[in-house]
């Protein structure tokens, strides 16, 4: 399941056909641990190939604007707070995998494309039922609260020369970069993680 965390993140922002291999396939890929599924071949060279596509021209990370930086925007703060909270002990808080903090951070990522009007209610609801379908979180206390999510941003910042470039879907298998995410969005994006998981 951790690892569909990734193969997703892949899907949701380049590859529209391999979210439909996920959409269709993803609990019997789960299920047989990709032994016994058609579309495993298919789902796991998609997810290779088009990571190689995406990094093979950047390999010194000369251009901070990276597709695959996907999932991994907000996520790796969180990640280490789910695993090690120094901080107030947050009710509900469980220690999350990589792939797990990943897909959270995807389904995070596009409310905040919703929210701008990019991408559809549509699109939003079948990134969060292929995730459950996939045994990922759709919710976690952390994406809950805005402070933590904006320190995890401001993290993310440091790495990518103090510009946000956050890759973001504006429909499933196509995206666009913001550099422009203020702390009112950080809120709404918050407030709808917990209000498409009532």
């Amino acid at each position: 399941s951790s690892g569909l965390g990734e193969i997703l993140k892949m899907a949701v922002i380049k590859d529209a056909r391999l979210f439909s291999i996920l959409e269709d396939d993803g609990e019997r890929l789960l299920s047989s641990k990709f032994l016994d599924c058609e579309s495993a071949d298919e789902v796991i060279n998609r997810a290779v190939v088009g990571m190689k596509v995406e990094l093979e021209n950047n390999l010194w990370e000369i251009d901070l604007k990276r597709k695959v930086d996907f999932g991994h925007s907000f996520s790796p703060i969180i990640e280490m707070r789910s695993i090690h909270d120094k901080g107030e002990r947050v009710e509900g808080n469980i220690p999350l995998t990589h792939g797990q903090a990943v897909a959270l951070d995807v389904q995070y990522s596009c409310l905040l494309s919703n929210a701008r009007g990019l991408l559809s209610d549509a699109d939003v609801r079948r990134v969060f039922k292929t995730a459950r379908s996939l045994d990922l979180p759709t919710n976690h206390p952390l994406f809950n609260q805005p402070l933590v999510i904006l320190e995890a941003l401001k993290d993310t910042m440091k790495h990518r020369n103090g510009a946000q470039n956050l890759p973001i879907p504006v429909q499933i298998g196509e995206s666009t970069f913001f550099q422009d995410v203020r702390y009112a969005e950080i809120k709404a994006a918050a407030k709808a993680m917990v209000a498409i998981n009532i």
